[in-house]
């Protein structure tokens, strides 16, 4: 084994030795070839400071796919340990590589001191590591060849000369060395090139006296010159001046002589663009642009300024003559816009501005584009600034990015020019015209709205809904077509001691015909009127309250003296007129609809009157629409009258029709009342109510002939009727109201009743023969009911059964006995609730219900029958 270790470290001895000859050799001839201040040798010029490295990468291809000679650009690093991420020196060299893959490079050459000896310290090995491009970094160990440039140490005393100890002045000079300044830093030789000067405070670049206070001056001494960074790339950036004096930092541009021109400079990479920043003599920074350009293009008419700091101070975009006044002054085409945190700022091409959120453009067009990032909450919203002097807000709801919003937006509200120099023109959800405000929908005014008609059309037209918490005033003006119109659904609402809308007429008309009402010449303070010619409710003047004393409509007339004849009989409160198939007055509200009161202590004082002309017409109509009886708490009026004048009427119907009867057949109506239930069953609703409060009578009907007035009828408090005539009904038998056996759907018309000898006052259906229980038959229609009960009590109509004990009534019958002849006796039979024929005259005492009035051939059938008990 120890022969073994004892050959192979004579081996590695000899491949050292060789190694170190042959690359001594090459990088001695390599030297010969730098320039002069560029790695050269120390004093004794035995050790270069550059190390020569041979190695391979990937070569370059022809378009035909064939290896060809290549250039590229790589980074080489020394580090302390094979793991190590820090390099302890690092250099970027442009590299020839064949086409067989392989290059030469003399690590070092980069720099005009090669690599320093320190890089090679005894003891410590070093790793080379190499990267071209975004390959891997490739690692190799350094053996012994850079480590020879160490041997330079044994000439120096910690990296001294020995001539840098003297310490005289006179001593130093008579070795030829000029001693440094102890109060500055060490510097290099006085003049290392033509190019750069030390003087151990500044260094000069292209400068033999740089300036003192900066640590490095590069000159550029003709504008043919530039300061080019990061050198491999030749896009790198660069530092130069114009002719015209402006100096520049460009990226992919260079220059080719004393001009004012830019070259583009790319390496043809197409993904670089070109971009300058200019520093003006006169205080200007310009920033200029250009999209991709080929080397050598001459780039003056393709780069755009972008931004401009003027020495004033002004920030300035898209234009070379700010505004005087302006600190920021951004111009743009129309196919562009500004955008701020969302919001746009832009031009149509029509010269519309505009001021938008969620909205963009996409060219040089009138087009508004959706773009809210796909925000399903976000919606569209645009400010317009127009040259014609119109401003408007226009909104959108959401719609998805890249929809086409111009016939989507809606117009919330625009102020125009108007056609004079005075005002201007408003419209809220619509498009304003000549009028000086227009709104299209509901209008919330929580403070005084006053029109005076003295403006041009000074009508204050709304044609939605008008809400105004304050007062409203609305006067008429001369040829302006009457006063104020409000129209469509309007609402003024307030809370005042006074009126909330007051309107006064001081004119008068001498007709109130149909026509000078609809037609607007009659003089009103306040006029309602339905145009509506459909057959539902429509109402001109509505009036409805909620408190327990208050009005849904108050009239009052408060004239002090009679009319030109002598009387006062038309003054009247509330004047209701129906001149159509139509309702003059209608007051509905939770308590009463139309109050007339009369307090008039002599004379005609009618609490209300109504009056139509036509046949089919309502004087007065009365209408409670409350619908939920379970919860209501007190009576629902449709027409309430009240007089406390003697001899005076609460509610006086009239009709003065002269024909006998009105078209389709209808009676001349004074007072009508009718139950019109909207659903289902109006079982406590009745067409006419009356009441009384003493003994007097509930009800009388008077025949009235001149001036006579007989009573024909009456019915007094205790609900007796009195007839003069008599009276007529529809049924033909006297029936009693019984108590049954058992459930009273049990029974049904025409069914035989005997008495039940179980109960009292009760009875049951027939099922003997002959029976002498017999007591009537199950009344279909009885002309009389009678009854021991009050008429309003339930078990008439829920438990108990009407029952003929004389008259004519429909009567089941069988042919139990044979069949029945007309004028034959009937007897109970067998069959349950049937009568039959008698035959047995010892057994039809007593048994006999009635006598057959039809005859009945066949088993079973219903007959009239002659209710006489015997």
């Amino acid at each position: 084994m120890k022969a073994a270790t004892n050959n192979l470290s004579k081996t590695l001895i000899v491949i050292s030795l060789f190694i170190a000859s042959s690359t001594l050799a090459i990088a001695q001839t390599a030297i010969s070839n730098l320039d002069t201040s560029g790695a050269r040798a120390s004093a004794g010029g035995a050790v270069p400071r550059v190390v020569k490295y041979a190695g391979s990468l990937a070569a370059g291809q022809d378009p035909a796919g064939s290896a060809v000679a290549t250039t590229v650009s790589v980074t080489f690093a020394l580090y302390a340990e094979e793991g190590a991420t820090s390099p302890v020196w690092t250099e970027m060299q442009t590299v020839a590589v064949g086409a067989d893959g392989k290059y030469t490079v003399l690590l070092g050459a980069m720099s005009k001191e090669g690599l320093s000896s320190e890089l090679f310290q005894a003891g410590e090995s070093r790793w080379l590591g190499i990267k071209s491009g975004e390959g891997l970094e490739q690692r190799v160990l350094l053996v012994s060849v850079p480590y020879a440039m160490k041997s330079e140490d044994a000439e120096t005393l910690g990296g001294h000369k020995v001539t840098d100890f003297l310490l005289t002045p006179e001593a130093a000079a008579a070795a030829g060395v000029v001693q440094s300044d102890l109060t500055t830093r060490p510097r290099a030789d006085a003049q290392v090139s033509t190019l750069i000067t030390d003087n151990g405070v500044s260094v000069g670049i292209n400068n033999t006296t740089p300036e003192t206070g900066g640590v490095l001056d590069i000159a550029v001494n003709n504008t043919a010159q530039y300061v080019k960074f990061n050198s491999p790339n030749p896009y790198g950036l660069r530092l130069g001046s114009l002719s015209s004096g402006a100096q520049f930092l460009g990226m992919g541009v260079t220059k080719t002589g004393n001009d004012n021109k830019y070259i583009a400079t790319s390496g043809n990479n197409s993904l670089v663009n070109h971009t300058v920043v200019e520093f003006n003599y006169n205080g200007q920074v310009r920033f200029l642009g250009a999209a991709h350009q080929a080397d050598g293009t001459d780039l003056t008419n393709f780069l755009t300024p972008s931004l401009l700091l003027t020495s004033a101070g002004q920030f300035v975009v898209g234009t070379t003559s700010p505004e005087t006044q302006s600190l920021m002054d951004i111009e743009f085409t129309t196919d562009k816009y500004i955008k701020f945190n969302g919001m746009r700022f832009g031009q149509l091409q029509s010269g519309t501005s505009f001021i938008s959120e969620g909205v963009a453009k996409t060219g040089a067009d009138n087009n508004y584009i959706a773009n809210t990032g796909g925000s399903a909450i976000a919606n569209h919203g645009v400010l317009e600034f127009d040259y014609t002097g119109r401003f408007g807000y226009r909104l959108a709801a959401h719609q998805a990015d890249g929809t086409n919003l111009n016939n989507l937006l809606v117009t919330a509200f625009t102020v125009s020019g108007a056609s004079d120099s005075s005002f201007g023109h408003m419209g809220i959800g619509a498009t304003p015209s000549a009028n000086q405000l227009e709104v299209g929908g509901a209008t919330n005014i929580a403070g005084k709205v006053t029109d005076t008609g003295e403006q041009v059309n000074g009508n204050a037209v709304i044609t939605g809904t008008l809400a105004v918490t304050g007062a409203l005033t609305v006067a008429s003006c001369t040829g302006c077509g009457g006063g104020g119109t409000i129209t469509a659904g309007t609402t003024v609402t307030g809370g005042t001691s006074s009126s909330i809308l007051n309107a006064v007429q001081t004119s008068n008309v001498t007709s109130n015909t149909s026509s000078t009402v609809i037609n607007n010449a009659f003089a009103t303070g306040l006029r309602g009127y339905s145009s509506s010619t459909a057959s539902t409710f429509a109402s001109g003047v509505l009036g409805a309250a909620v408190g327990p004393d208050a009005y849904g409509v108050f009239g009052m007339n408060v004239s002090s003296g009679p009319d030109s004849g002598g009387v006062n009989n038309n003054a009247i409160g509330v004047f209701g007129d129906s001149a159509s198939n139509a309702v003059g007055v209608n007051g509905g509200t939770n308590g009463t609809g139309v109050w007339g009161q009369a307090d008039e202590p002599s004379g005609d004082a009618i609490g209300v009157y109504g009056q139509s002309s036509s046949p089919n017409g309502t004087g007065v109509f009365g209408y409670s629409a409350y619908s939920s009886p379970s919860t209501a708490t007190s009576d629902g009026v449709g027409v309430y009258g009240l007089t406390v004048t003697p001899g005076g009427i609460g509610v006086w119907g009239i009709t003065q029709a002269t024909a006998s009867t009105a078209s389709g057949g209808n009676p001349n109506v004074g007072v009508y009342g009718s139950v019109q239930p909207s659903s289902g069953t109006a079982s406590f609703s009745v067409a006419g109510l009356f009441d009384t409060f003493t003994a007097s009578d509930i009800l009388i009907g008077r025949n009235v002939v001149g001036s006579s007035a007989a009573h024909v009828f009456r019915v007094d408090s205790t609900g007796k009727g009195y007839f003069d005539g008599g009276t007529v009904n529809s049924g033909a038998d006297f029936a009693e109201s019984v108590e049954v056996k058992e459930e009273k759907a049990q029974y049904g018309p025409g069914d035989v009743m005997v008495i039940d000898t179980t109960g009292t006052r009760r009875f049951e259906l027939a099922a003997k023969p002959y029976s002498t229980l017999v007591a009537g038959i199950y009344a279909t229609k009885p002309g009389v009911l009678a009854t021991t009960h009050d008429i309003s009590d339930p078990r008439i109509a829920n438990a108990e059964i009407p029952m003929a004990i004389v008259g004519i009534v429909p009567c089941k019958v069988t042919n139990e006995n044979g069949d029945i002849e007309v004028g034959d006796l009937l007897v109970t039979s067998s069959t349950p609730g049937r009568a039959m024929k008698g035959t047995d005259r010892s057994k039809m005492t007593g048994a006999v219900v009635g006598k057959a009035l039809q005859a009945m051939h066949g088993k079973n059938g219903v007959i009239e029958v002659l209710v006489s008990l015997q």
